[in-house]
């Protein structure tokens, strides 16, 4: 979209605000904030009011048919007018009408037939306080003001306009059209976007600016996208869009062709048919790292690689990685008819496990049966299952549970673990809403894992890539899934069609021409030579530089302090003789006490004593030999001890001492 210049004037018609080169760009906005217009919709004017009370000259000069004057009359409305030709007057008519009414049920008309630019605003204020208000010309006024008094509250609380002729139509805000969607062609960049306020049907395509794959990725236009369990929680906002600190959209496993690829790409090239696991990004375009990315299958139809390849990685992952499923274990697989659930199940009975389910449905429990598991539950009943599970196993229970229930399924399924039984969680729900569970099963060695594939793709990548290798050699092997296909265009309907929870197999969404809404902005901003930008980058500039400036003085202070704090305490202080920690527990150094020595000592000066205040608080004194403060204070020699006696103190505790504070006092309350 183009540029806008814009300006707001105040009341005298002058510049108020002035931006220009305001770049504009399309915005999915929600219902309330939505463009609205103004509508003005027909009314049919009804028969004749009472009287009503004509109020101010304007009013009474209108000569409005069934009005009075006189206010002792009889009335049952007040009816007052003005002429708006200005933000004063607006506040005046505001001010007034609210008096009004206070009073009565009033009504305001605004008139329109000389130009009067504040009209509708007049109207807007009568209406705020409480009145009733209609705007249109003197003549338009008479020709309606009888059949005002008549309309129900809903259509009197709204703005009524008077047109000639005698009609009446009141103002509604409607939303303005939305112009019609954008159609896309699978060439074209775009990508699934999710709404979770409006459930599945928020799902919709969006374009994106194009981009180009760094260093380790891969560029893929998709043809085929697969949807799993996460997809419709995530769509129907049951659970976070976080997945191990990152958050992720929809979308999990594509089938396409390499359109570009980035620096260091060795395993595929332009133009190879890929299968791909990419964390979210469902769409037309993906790019992706490279290591969630092979080379389709030999012998694989693209429906096949890409309904495969998650769910037998998740099922690979928590029995083979995890719970170590060997031949003969007893294996319970909940909610079985699923993808993952039939992925489980293939690689239970491919490893000789005896397979027990779970599903919600007779007609999935049929077809589980003829696949050749031992026995079959409800799903959604959990003491028919847990009853069931005991009675098939002789009350001996089973030795690993792959579980996507939630709720009290979870207890349940723990107590049907044998001992050393492996719990494997593939559901998110109850984790994500820190659903709490009893320790006392595990008094029998149980193990509980997730087996979580999107999160080991995201924290341990490599080992991800070595799941994955696993999964693709063994998956032309493995049996095919069942799938229903949509198309791009029906994402909400497939999403809809998931969460009931009747498919069996995959969901698969093929990518093809759909309706998809403006690519979001990238940027927003106003012209290089933007004055408003300028001003706030020097603005920055200098809230930066004395910020910078303030720092710099406080560290010259801080060091300034450190260096005379570290000068002091290396210097060290003399100290009482009675402190068993200083080291001047001793008095003065021989060399100090003579240099300290008095030079013309009178009969009036005492000997110094000192004393310091130790950590219990306790105050200690004692005498320094052969020296006093004035002689101190007077002594050029002796730097150190001349400085400590003309500060009055200094901190004492050179070498870890017990002394945290020292004066120099002298006896009598003499000093300098």
């Amino acid at each position: 979209m183009g540029q806008l210049n814009f300006q707001a004037l105040d009341a005298s018609g002058k510049v108020g605000c002035s931006i220009e080169g305001l770049s504009m760009a399309a915005l999915d906005a929600p219902a309330t904030l939505q463009t609205r217009r103004c509508v003005w919709k027909p009314l049919a004017t009804e028969t004749r009011r009472g009287a009503w009370l004509a109020v101010g000259t304007e009013a009474q000069s209108l000569g409005l048919p069934g009005t009075v004057d006189r206010e002792e009359e009889s009335h049952e409305a007040v009816v007052m007018a003005v002429r708006a030709s200005s933000l004063e007057d607006v506040l005046r008519c505001r001010r007034e009408v609210s008096i009004q009414v206070a009073k009565k049920r009033c009504w305001l008309l605004a008139l329109q037939d000389q130009g009067e630019t504040f009209a509708e605003a007049a109207a807007a204020a009568a209406i705020e306080v409480g009145a009733h208000a209609i705007i249109g010309s003197a003549s338009a006024l008479s020709a309606v003001a009888e059949g005002l008094g008549h309309f129900t509250n809903d259509q009197r609380q709204g703005l009524l306009r008077a047109e000639d002729g005698g009609r009446l139509s009141a103002w509604s805000a409607e939303a303005a059209e939305v112009p019609a969607q954008v159609l896309a062609s699978r060439g074209e960049p775009f990508v699934a976007t999710i709404d979770p306020s409006k459930a599945a049907k928020g799902a919709q395509c969006r374009l994106t600016q194009p981009s180009c794959p760094e260093q380790g990725e891969v560029q893929i236009l998709a043809s085929l996208w697969a949807l799993n369990f996460r997809d419709v929680l995530v769509a129907v906002g049951a659970i976070s869009t976080e997945v191990a600190g990152k958050s992720l959209g929809i979308g999990g496993e594509c089938y396409g062709k390499v359109t570009a690829v980035g620096a260091g790409v060795t395993s595929v090239a332009v133009g190879d048919e890929v299968v791909a696991v990419p964390p979210d990004g469902m769409g037309s375009f993906v790019i992706t790292d490279a290591r969630w990315v092979a080379r389709s299958p030999a012998g694989m139809s693209p429906e096949q690689a890409v309904a495969g390849t998650c769910v037998y990685a998740t099922a690979w992952l928590g029995l083979h990685w995890m719970a170590r499923i060997d031949k003969g274990d007893r294996v319970l697989v909940h909610s079985a008819a699923g993808g993952v659930g039939l992925a489980a199940v293939h690689l239970c009975l491919r490893a000789g496990c005896t397979v027990y389910c779970t599903a919600s449905t007779p007609e999935k429990r049929a077809l589980l049966l003829s696949l050749g598991v031992t026995a079959v539950f409800n799903s959604r009943n959990v003491a028919d299952f847990e009853a069931g599970v005991r009675g098939a196993t002789s009350n001996e229970g089973v030795d690993v549970v792959l579980n996507s229930l939630s709720g009290e399924a979870i207890p349940a399924s723990l107590r049907l673990l044998r001992p050393f039984g492996r719990f494997v969680e593939i559901g998110k729900r109850d984790q994500y809403e820190d659903t709490r569970i009893g320790l006392s099963p595990f008094l029998n060695g149980l193990t509980y894992c997730t087996a979580h594939f999107d999160v080991l793709m995201l924290r341990q990548p490599d080992r991800c890539r070595k799941l994955l290798e696993e999964v693709w050699a063994a998956l032309p092997e493995l049996p095919h899934l069942p799938t229903k296909t949509f198309n791009m265009s029906e994402l909400s309907g497939a999403l809809e069609y998931f969460s009931k929870g009747v498919h069996v197999g995959k969901v698969l969404v093929a990518v093809d021409d759909c309706p998809v809404l403006p690519a979001r902005p990238t940027a927003v901003a106003g012209p290089c030579g933007d004055t408003t930008t300028q001003a706030l980058r020097v603005v920055v500039v200098v809230v930066v530089a004395l910020f910078v400036g303030v720092m710099f003085i406080v560290c010259l202070l801080l060091l300034f302090l450190l260096f005379v704090c570290f000068f002091a305490l290396h210097e060290g202080s003399p100290g009482c003789s009675r402190c068993r920690r200083c080291p001047w527990r001793g008095g003065l150094p021989a060399a100090s006490r003579g240099r300290l020595a008095p030079r013309a000592a009178g009969p009036r000066q005492r000997p110094a004593r000192a004393h310091c205040l130790c950590r219990r608080g306790r105050r200690r004194e004692g005498a320094l030999p052969g020296c006093n403060l004035r002689a101190a204070a007077k002594l050029g020699g002796c730097g150190q001890y001349r400085r400590l006696v003309v500060a009055g103190w200094a901190a004492c505790g050179f070498g870890g001492g017990s002394c945290r504070r020292f004066a120099w006092l002298a006896d009598g309350g003499q000093g300098f």
